[in-house]
């Protein structure tokens, strides 16, 4: 049985989305047109959590992986 890797699932669905990534250590940081996202990561398949940023401003927060690929679907 296979693992599904989320940490690259999800790298790819921000860069078929236009998302600039770059990766340190266990976190993610996508940004595109003066939004950013930050994803935590536990691992390669759970996350700690994201935030949304708007003009570098912290606009939400979440633990929920599908809401973090729901921004980067935007």
């Amino acid at each position: 049985m296979t693992t599904t890797d989320e940490r690259q699932t999800l790298a790819e669905l921000a860069e078929v989305g236009g998302w600039h990534r770059r990766n340190v250590e266990r976190t993610d940081y996508y940004d595109k047109a003066g939004t950013r996202v930050q994803v935590i990561w536990q691992g390669a398949d759970a996350i700690s959590g994201g935030s949304l940023y708007y003009d570098d401003i912290l606009t939400t927060y979440t633990r929920e992986l599908s809401t973090v690929q729901g921004w980067l679907r935007r």
